[in-house]
């Protein structure tokens, strides 16, 4: 409560820090994701005090919603797979796509970030490379290798007709840096 500065519910269940917040269409169901890499779906119409009504935990903790709430994707930065999850309380696990990483030389995802408007996904590996997916045709569309500089990315965000990729990062100087990539032409 804002005015009495008092905590209504609490919600205890992550093990380490809360990066993500969502309320579900259902205006029921909070969805929440860790640094842990655990989702926890919380009841709000729940009795007692906020309990989680189903958990899974991905590789990593990059997630949005689909179908205005009626499933989840969830993209491992390990193995680059994206499933989704859907039905009651998100149980039901179906494979999308996996983007190709390459795991000879440890190649992981360090950011990513979806486009809410189109089946995007932009990503920056391990080896400094700056990808855009469309996970839907699982195809690459653009890649960015040069002048990424990313040692500490912020998670970026496409614009909202999709034409651009905005980007933040610390590089290995500790120089900040925003740049804003035009998808088609690079």
């Amino acid at each position: 409560n804002v005015e009495t500065r008092t905590a209504v519910r609490t919600f205890l269940g992550h093990k380490t820090e809360v990066y993500a917040l969502a309320l579900n269409a259902d205006q029921r169901t909070l969805v929440s994701g860790g640094k842990d890499g655990a989702v926890h779906l919380w009841d709000l119409t729940s009795e007692r005090g906020a309990t989680a009504t189903g958990s899974f935990t991905p590789a990593s903790g990059i997630w949005r919603y689909q179908d205005n709430g009626e499933a989840i994707l969830l993209l491992s930065g390990i193995t680059g797979e994206i499933t989704q999850r859907s039905g009651p309380a998100y149980r039901e696990e179906t494979r999308v796509f996996e983007v190709p990483l390459d795991a000879g030389s440890g190649q992981g995802i360090v950011a990513a970030t979806w486009d809410r408007a189109r089946p995007r996904l932009a990503i920056t590996t391990t080896g400094g490379m700056l990808q855009v997916w469309d996970w839907q045709r699982r195809a690459r569309v653009r890649e960015w290798t040069s002048n990424v500089r990313p040692t500490t990315v912020a998670a970026g965000q496409f614009s909202a007709d999709g034409a651009k990729l905005a980007v933040a990062g610390v590089d290995t100087t500790g120089d900040f840096s925003y740049r804003e990539w035009d998808i088609e032409s690079g």
